[in-house]
């Protein structure tokens, strides 16, 4: 791998790159120095720069190792806090009321988040999102400790969390494509979703569980540790410049006009503007589903508490499936053929799901139905990583964001109301019927000039 020193003749004919504002002197020390030995990314906007491939990049390896991280104190986490607040209170719509805690002002706060990761350093913003829940989740901690006796202090703590976790995801996102080349992007997301998978599905729910029946304030002591673990993997993440930002004035108004920035390029964009609509209905879809698949699941399958969990379990399974397929179709099938059919395949498993009452049949389909999603997360993911311009990824990725959970809310509500007025099955069949139409009223054909020649159109 080539030294700093032999890329100074590369930097010096780059086009020049303004460094990026950022309020906070301390946070710029971070992303400052060079990593002894690797290669400095050169990152314009627009341009993917100088990466590295992912074998050996020890940049994207600690971004991957932190991911991994992070994602088994949320796996320890999600299921202890909702044990807690089963055991405050036996009002369901209180306990609910955690879920939009952590959800709405995610939505809220997510275009924002966008323009904070075009402005600052990316890399620091994540470290200073990891930080904040460390804190935040230990101070918690320290409240179950002396015996918590009301709710409150369960949303604040979604609040702070579901909101910092916005703000690390659209910096996560961002910064990739500065650390891999664009025709690796589809790997390294498969990487990053992979390891999420396992930490948040697999092993931190069976390891916050029997944290949580030793003592409450464990699995939460032990997810500020994860957040810290991994902000510390984070300082050797390494690239050397950050984004082309224009300088300008700093306000309130300023913020609202680079928002305004990031909507409209998203909506004059044909690709951008195709991948997130398909995605939102998409999100749509699923929210109506996994609003009514506990209802499902014990009401027209007959599973009890256990069966339920083997379900869930077979989602995870298929997430782990979608990630690797999603590799595999890299360079075979063109992103246009893909985004057309995955939407088909997951109506499909839908329709299949909700008439069937074989419980194999009905494991194999769910757990195939959320491969799909997967491996549709992941190419859309990709998709916006190599169209959109560096200095804007961070705006691009907030609007997707925040019409992916805009969509999901309206889809639970819708597919609640539907399931409560015509059976539980009857959002599958919706959900069914708008996938398989959905490809056929979106116009996915481009001008070559629209797609970077790496992205396989």
């Amino acid at each position: 791998m080539a030294r700093f020193r032999d890329l100074v003749p590369q930097c010096h004919s780059a086009v020049p790159v303004t460094r990026i504002w950022h309020p906070a002197t301390t946070l710029r020390r971070w992303d400052a120095a060079p990593f002894q030995g690797e290669s400095s990314q050169l990152i314009n906007s627009g341009a993917a720069g100088t990466t590295s491939p992912i074998a050996g990049n020890r940049s994207f390896l600690a971004l991957l190792l932190a991911n991994g991280i992070s994602a088994l104190g949320t796996g320890l986490y999600l299921p202890a806090i909702q044990l807690l607040a089963v055991e405050l209170t036996t009002d369901e719509t209180a306990v609910a009321a955690l879920k939009v805690a952590s959800v709405l002002p995610a939505a809220l706060v997510t275009l924002w988040s966008g323009v904070a990761a075009d402005r600052m350093r990316r890399r620091a913003l994540m470290i200073f999102s990891d930080v904040v829940r460390a804190v935040a989740i230990l101070s918690f901690a320290g409240l179950v400790a002396g015996n918590v006796h009301t709710l409150w202090p369960l949303y604040l703590v979604a609040i702070v969390l579901g909101s910092t976790q916005t703000l690390f995801d659209s910096a996560a996102q961002a910064i990739l494509p500065q650390l891999v080349p664009h025709h690796e992007l589809d790997r390294a997301n498969s990487l990053l979703t992979f390891s999420w998978t396992m930490g948040v599905a697999f092993l931190g729910p069976a390891i916050g569980g029997v944290l949580f029946s030793i003592d409450h304030a464990l699995p939460f002591v032990a997810n500020a540790a994860t957040f810290l673990l991994s902000a510390v993997m984070l300082v050797w993440v390494r690239v050397k410049t950050g984004v082309a930002v224009p300088r300008g004035p700093r306000g309130i108004r300023s913020i609202t006009a680079e928002v305004g920035t990031g909507i409209r390029h998203v909506l004059e964009h044909r690709v951008l503007r195709s991948v997130t609509l398909i995605g939102a209905v998409v999100s749509f879809c699923v929210g109506m589903i996994t609003s009514v698949f506990v209802l499902f699941s014990t009401r027209w399958l007959g599973l009890d508490a256990i069966g339920f969990g083997l379900f869930l379990v077979g989602e995870a399974v298929g997430a782990l499936a979608g990630s690797y397929l999603a590799v595999r179709l890299e360079g075979r099938v063109s992103r246009r053929v893909i985004v057309r059919a995955v939407p088909l395949l997951i109506g499909a498993m839908y329709a299949l799901q909700a008439v069937t009452s074989s419980l194999p049949l009905a494991f194999v389909v769910v757990s195939a139905g959320n491969a799909m999603f997967m491996v549709w997360t992941i190419v859309a993911t990709s998709i916006r990583q190599s169209i959109g311009p560096n200095a804007l990824l961070g705006r691009i990725t907030s609007v997707d964001r925040l019409c992916g959970l805009t969509a999901t809310g309206a889809g639970a509500l819708v597919g609640g109301t539907v399931a409560g007025s015509l059976g539980v099955q009857a959002p599958f069949f919706l959900s069914a019927a708008v996938l398989c139409i959905l490809p056929l009223c979106v116009r996915l054909r481009v001008d070559q000039d629209e797609v970077p020649t790496s992205l396989r159109w």
